[in-house]
């Protein structure tokens, strides 16, 4: 590549000033022509300034920048074209250079830079935009800087030793964490790797699969319920990291607060605690929002003999948008709060979540996708075991999923509608808001939504191979790919919200009774 670098500028460069001198000699500033009755136009525009026109009163400033530009380009082009390997920044410097270059030799030789390639169209802007060779080039050259960027991974945690680059905006499985490193499982070309990345490039450069974090209500608008009143509010929630959570809300006592929210779950409800007092939100015997000191409430997820809290402080959250699938969620069966948990009564590695949880970790990623209810798999996994749905050496046997909602539908909002063994008909479930959970072979997947504008369905796998194929991060993929190989369904079992059956006229009938009520109130 070293020796190719120079010969591809040269080639690029040499074919763009062919077409512009062609231009020059044989082209007027009058003329237009349709290039083999495309689209695409052909006319002579002299520019002596930067892209539309921008500083042509001012060329010897344009030309001053244009050779400064150029030399900086070339430079990083020699020096890149002595590093081993970097094809992408190899490439993009390639088309930069070549771009730059013609264009520069056209500014300081003949002091305005040909345009010869229009585009014909009724739009006023659109239809005036002249280009040339060399705009293409640095156009592309751009396109492929970008793609090129990289998140370093390092040997160890002291980030002194790389041993790998990871494709940013590419998807990051947490393994653990120091103040400045996080280890990750990271997508490579080939498989996944294991190394650390810089804190500050988490969020930022990576979509990440946090197992040390579960987000345990998924941002968009609710109907919270207080238990002991049956009374609620709408809210629009938005995850902040750590259990915290922005509320944004018309009710004037949550907007007096001025503070984040921290989400607590205790089976089928959660508490609200204001981070800045410390408190829990509750209701007086009024019915009015107020704040209430409470010990240290941890996460339950299993039904229990005696709440931490009353009833005042107990909310039910009810999911007034259809799903929650932006941004979703793949729950992984390797996910460290329970990859090495037992899954039935086996010694080895075959009996771990890790190896046999497929099953039940569909659910939770319906459930999530579904409502936006985190719900641990352990719960189904235990409920899975105690119902004899495990099925030592065979995984979960499928009455599970309609067991499952029967046995915690109530608590974390969801019901199961039906089983299906067509694909068209699930296509219609998802596109009214449901989701479904697919028997491949030999495994489990979830189908959580329908793009009817790309035709194509998005899969979860708690477990990615390549027989399937999946990634950690969830994919898209037309009924082709959905329809074959390690993804050929045997069975479709399909989930709703309690909402979609039933709940949501309940919702909308109790925000009437209380328009209703206010509404009489101001007559008196």
């Amino acid at each position: 590549m070293r020796t190719r670098i120079p010969g591809a500028v040269g080639t690029l460069f040499a074919l763009d000033m062919a077409v512009k001198q062609y231009i020059e000699e044989n082209v007027s500033e009058t003329e237009e022509k349709s290039l083999c009755g495309t689209g695409i136009l052909i006319r002579k525009v002299y520019n002596k300034g930067f892209a539309f026109n921008s500083m042509d009163s001012e060329p010897e400033k344009v030309k001053k920048a244009s050779v400064m530009t150029t030399a900086a380009i070339g430079l990083l082009t020699i020096i890149e074209a002595f590093r081993e390997g970097h094809m992408l920044s190899k490439i993009a410097l390639t088309f930069l250079s070549a771009g730059a270059l013609s264009n520069t030799y056209d500014r300081v030789v003949r002091g305005k830079v040909v345009d010869y390639i229009g585009i014909k169209s009724s739009h006023k802007i659109l239809g005036n935009i002249t280009a040339n060779l060399a705009d293409i080039y640095i156009l592309l050259g751009s396109v492929f800087a970008f793609l090129k960027k990289k998140m370093n991974v390092y040997e160890s945690s002291s980030g002194t030793k790389k041993i790998a680059s990871a494709p940013k905006y590419s998807g990051i499985i947490i393994v653990s964490k120091t103040s400045n490193y996080l280890q990750v499982i990271y997508e490579k070309k080939k498989g996944y790797g294991i190394g650390w990345i810089e804190k500050s490039k988490y969020h930022k450069e990576a979509i990440a699969y946090n197992g040390n974090e579960k987000q345990l209500i998924g941002n968009g608008k609710y109907w919270i319920e207080n238990k002991e009143t049956k009374e609620g509010i709408e809210i629009n929630l938005t995850f902040l990291g750590n259990q915290q959570y922005k509320i944004q809300t018309e009710n004037q006592y949550i907007k007096e607060q001025k503070t984040n929210w921290k989400l607590i779950r205790e089976y089928d409800h959660l508490y609200i605690k204001n981070m800045k007092e410390d408190k829990y939100l509750s209701v007086d015997q009024n019915g009015n929002l107020v704040l209430v000191k409470q010990g240290n409430i941890k996460n339950n997820f299993q039904k229990t003999d005696k709440e931490a809290g009353n009833k005042t402080m107990q909310w039910k959250f009810i999911r007034l948008q259809n799903k929650n699938v932006t941004p979703y969620r793949n729950f992984m069966q390797f996910d460290p709060a329970w990859a090495r948990k037992n899954y039935g009564d086996v010694s080895d590695y075959s009996g771990k979540m890790a190896a046999a949880g497929c099953g039940v970790v569909a659910i939770t990623n319906a459930v999530y996708a579904l409502n936006g209810q985190f719900v641990d798999p352990m719960l189904f996994a235990d409920f899975a075991v105690k119902k004899h749905y495990r099925i030592i050496g065979s995984g979960t046997q499928d009455g599970v999923f309609k067991g499952a909602a029967k046995e915690f539908g109530e608590a974390y909002g969801f019901s199961y509608v039906k089983t299906s063994y067509s694909l068209s008909e699930v296509r219609n479930y998802l596109q009214k808001g449901y989701v479904a959970i697919s028997h491949v072979p030999g495994h489990y997947v979830t189908i959580a939504d329908f793009n009817p504008k790309t035709k194509k369905y998005l899969v979860l796998d708690s477990h990615p191979i390549k027989s399937r194929p999946t990634s950690s991060f969830g994919n898209w993929f037309k009924r082709e790919r959905v329809q074959r190989g390690g993804l050929t369904s045997s069975a479709y079992y399909i989930y709703g919200t309690r909402v979609q059956t039933r709940g949501i006229e309940r919702v909308k009938n109790i925000k009437f009774q209380k328009e209703l009520f206010n509404f009489m109130m101001l007559l008196r």
